[in-house]
């Protein structure tokens, strides 16, 4: 970790400290900094920012809102001012805080991303679009916002458009685990199974207890004719999300259809005992019929997940400004 006993004034050192992690030390170098100089703005906002980061949003805004009466052209005091408005869950007003902040500093990426945060949490998608393909001008080379892209495209239903911003983002990043695992969801849409199944390998390997690009495998290997191949991925997803209904059905319709169909009665009855929704009820209980006898076997096609953002939360710490 960087000492921020390396930096020249004590406004260096503090954001040294910050950079660094030591969000500790930066507290008390930038208190020790406005105790002298009450005015001084940058501190004001970094210790505002600080604020909002360890959750206390109000203290934050009240920091930043007394940099504007420093200058109220600070770009970046509105952007933190933006942040606690979020953070106290007012999207509308946060909004045309990140709006004021792009107004007096056009080329600053982080507003921007977080106007297509906003967007994409109400699902304006075409503004969420809009929003990080500005930020993408000033970060090319950022491959969230190229996942955050692909989601939009893709909710959006333009395949081919969130197939190239997912590219982008494993291209960027090797280790994208949201990257790999939606270009599998997209490649698989677009029936490209075998690149498909390469992504979902990729993604498998950067988190071995993820289970939906276990259960994408599952699909993609039924879907080339390898049953055994599909009967192990189902599994696998069903020992690591075990109180997912719709993982388990899958496994046990691998397991009536590879003929174990004591196997598949027993994890069929023990779903019923997670209290599945109705439509995941019926269907375990259509399953248990067929195994009974008493009603027809019939394909049932499993849909592709994705993981429950389908991207990197945008929660997380954004471009500073």
């Amino acid at each position: 970790m960087a000492s921020a006993a390396w930096a020249g004034t004590p406004f260096e050192a503090a954001v040294l400290a910050d950079d660094a992690g030591d969000a500790a030390t930066a507290r008390k170098l930038y208190e020790s900094l406005l105790a002298s100089e009450p005015q001084h703005g940058r501190a004001l906002i970094n210790l505002g920012l600080l604020d909002i980061r360890e959750r206390r949003p109000g203290a934050g805004k009240a920091r930043c809102e007394k940099a504007l009466g420093v200058d109220a052209r600070a770009a970046k005091a509105h952007y933190c001012i933006g942040l606690a408005l979020v953070a106290e869950k007012h999207p509308a007003e946060a909004a045309e805080a990140f709006r004021r902040a792009l107004e007096l500093d056009q080329d600053a990426p982080a507003p921007s991303v977080e106007l297509g945060h906003l967007h994409r949490q109400a699902k304006r998608y075409e503004d969420a679009v809009a929003a990080y393909r500005a930020a993408v001008r000033v970060l090319p080379d950022d491959a969230d916002l190229h996942v955050h892209l692909g989601y939009c495209y893709k909710e959006l239903g333009q395949w081919e458009a969130a197939e190239i911003e997912y590219r982008k983002a494993v291209q960027k990043n090797a280790l994208s685990f949201h990257g790999h695992l939606n270009l599998g969801f997209v490649l698989s849409r677009l029936k490209k199974w075998e690149e498909a199944e390469a992504e979902y390998l990729a993604a498998a390997r950067l988190d071995e207890r993820a289970p939906e690009p276990e259960f994408n495998l599952g699909n993609v290997s039924g879907r080339r004719g390898k049953a055994p191949e599909a009967l192990a991925h189902y599994k696998r997803a069903a020992e690591l999300a075990p109180k997912d209904v719709s993982y388990g059905l899958s496994y046990a319709r691998a397991l009536a259809a590879a003929r174990d169909q004591d196997a598949a009665r027993a994890e069929a009855t023990r779903l019923l005992g997670l209290g599945p929704t109705p439509e995941e009820k019926k269907a375990l209980e259509v399953l248990i019929d067929q195994l009974d006898g008493k009603a027809k076997p019939r394909t049932v096609t499993p849909t592709q997940k994705n993981s429950a953002s389908s991207s990197p939360s945008p929660s997380g710490r954004a471009p500073s400004l």
